[in-house]
C-alpha cells in the first residue's frame, strides 16, 4: 500500500483537513505514478527526495474510473486526529519489480 497526502495550500506541515489517497500494488508493469516520484532511475537509492508535485490524476487515471470508498478517517501518523478524507481505490495498480525494490530501499533506509 501507498498512501499519498495532499495537504491544502497554506497548510505547512500540518495534516489536519488533508485527503489521502490509499493505493494498492502488485509486480508487474511500470508503475507511472512511481515514476513520477523518482522511483524509475534503473538504480538502487538509499536517499530521495520527494518531488515538488504529481500529476496524480494522471499517474492512476484509470484506477479512478473504478470504484472507490471513501470515509473521514485519522491521520496516519501522530497525533492521529480524525481530520483527513480517505480515498481508498479498489483497483491494484501494477509496479515493476524494480521500482518496488527501490521504494522499499529508501523506506527502509529512511526509517533507521
Amino acid at each position: 500500500e501507498l498512501i499519498v497526502i495532499h495537504k491544502p495550500e497554506g497548510r505547512n506541515n500540518a495534516l489536519a483537513g488533508s485527503v489521502a489517497v490509499s493505493l494498492m500494488f502488485n509486480n508487474g508493469s511500470r508503475s507511472e505514478l512511481l515514476t513520477q516520484m523518482g522511483l524509475d532511475t534503473g538504480r538502487s537509492q538509499v536517499m530521495w527526495t520527494a518531488p515538488q508535485s504529481i500529476d496524480l490524476v494522471a499517474a492512476i487515471a484509470s484506477a479512478l474510473e473504478g470504484t472507490s470508498y471513501s470515509y473521514e478517517g485519522s491521520v496516519p501518523v501522530p497525533p492521529c486526529s480524525e481530520s483527513v478524507e480517505w480515498i481508498i481505490l479498489e483497483s491494484v495498480q501494477q509496479a515493476s519489480q524494480e521500482q518496488i525494490n527501490h521504494l522499499k530501499d529508501i523506506l527502509t533506509t529512511q526509517a533507521d
